[in-house]
This record gives structure tokens, sequence and C-alpha cells, in this order.
């Protein structure tokens, strides 16, 4: 797999080049910060994205400007499938099956440095396709992700992860592929439902984060 970009000027695409590319390796999942602000381009941004060898991949964290590349950090590699990396202003999020079924891991910025993997979520279920958000309300990080046939919800605040909550538990159906936006204290979360097989519909659910407690 070669990933592409394509640096965008106010006035039209500028040629594109190739950003990441390897006969050894196959890449995926290029992913952005969630809070990206179209306004406020940093002089260094970063992106993730998955390494994959054999039955193993690795989570990169590349450094770049306009310019061109900077440097590479591995998020993680640790012998294991490390997929669908997501983040924030300063927290990544991504499942592994390094335990034998899929459980759900983050890793913090502080400015210079991430700190080792550290486990999110752990049980006999799998815990997959997690959503990262900051909204700049606070120090409030917000976690999205499907565990079993339910969408779980769950707060990153004061340095530690809060309880999670089933936000589909009402539902019988098989709920997936969730997703957050919103800003401030205001968000919503949305998410697949199905209905029967090849045939989903979206459902919205709304979110307020009231310091520093929440209802759905």
């Amino acid at each position: 797999f070669v990933m592409l970009i394509l640096p965008s000027l106010s006035l039209g695409f500028d040629s594109s080049y190739v950003f990441i590319s390897s006969p050894l390796f196959d890449y995926k999942n290029p992913t952005f910060k969630n809070n990206q602000d179209p306004y406020n381009y940093e002089s260094v941004e970063q992106i993730l994205f998955e390494k994959h060898s054999g039955t193993s991949s690795e989570i990169i964290v590349r450094n770049y400007n306009f310019n061109g590349d900077i440097s590479d950090y591995i998020l993680v590699s640790n012998g294991a499938m490390n997929v669908n990396p997501s983040f924030t202003d300063n927290m990544a999020v991504w499942q592994s099956n390094k335990n034998g079924n899929w459980d759900l891991y983050y890793s913090v910025y502080d400015g210079a440095s991430w700190s080792p993997p550290l486990i999110v979520d752990s049980t006999s279920s799998d815990e997959t396709n997690p959503q990262i958000h900051f909204t700049g309300y606070v120090d409030i990080r917000c976690l999205v992700y499907k565990r079993d046939n339910d969408i779980y919800f769950r707060r990153y605040w004061g340095g530690a992860w809060l309880p999670d909550t089933n936000i589909t538990s009402g539902l019988s159906e098989d709920c997936f592929n969730p997703q957050l936006y919103g800003s401030g204290y205001n968000m919503s979360i949305f998410y697949l439902k199905e209905l029967s097989p090849g045939n989903n519909e979206v459902i919205r659910q709304n979110l307020i984060i009231d310091y520093p407690t929440y209802a759905v």
C-alpha cells in the first residue's frame, strides 16, 4: 500500500507525492487529529498509521510539516496486531490483540514524547473501533467504541478513565462503527444499527458533558 498526500493551497491543489511507501510493509489507516483546527496550522503536525508485516502491525507517529517529513516514532510494537488508531490533541487510542482478544490501549503526548502504551479496557469481550475526541471543554477526552453488539462511551478526566456507559443497552440490534462529533460540552455520537443483513441505519445520540458529569 502506498500513501499519497495532496497538499492544499489557497487556489487549488498542489501536485501529489509519495508520503509513505515500502516494498516490505503494508501501510493502512492514516488518521489525523479529530479536533484539528484548519485555521491553526502547526509548524509540525502529526499523522498516525498502521505498519503491517505478516501477522503483526505497529502504530507509527510521523511528524511532518508542509515542506516534508521530519521524523517517525513507533508508538507500539509488541508482535501483535495493533490497528484502528484514533487520536486527538494529546492522546492516541487503538485496539490490540496482544492478550488474545481485542483490547483498547492508549498513549499520552506531553509535547515532547509519547507515554508507553496503557490499557483502556480489557474484558473477555472484544473492544474495537475506538474513536477519541477532545471538545476543548476543560481537560476531558471522550471515547466511544464497540463491545459485542453495543456502543460504549467513556471519559478521560484528571489523568484517569472514568467508568464506561453502554449507550445502546436498550437495543437488540447489532450496533457498530461509532463516531464522535462536537465542541464544548455539546457532542453527538453517531453509529450504525443493523436492521437486517445489508440494511443499516444511522443513529445519532446527543451527549451533554456537565463538568464533571454527563448525560446521554
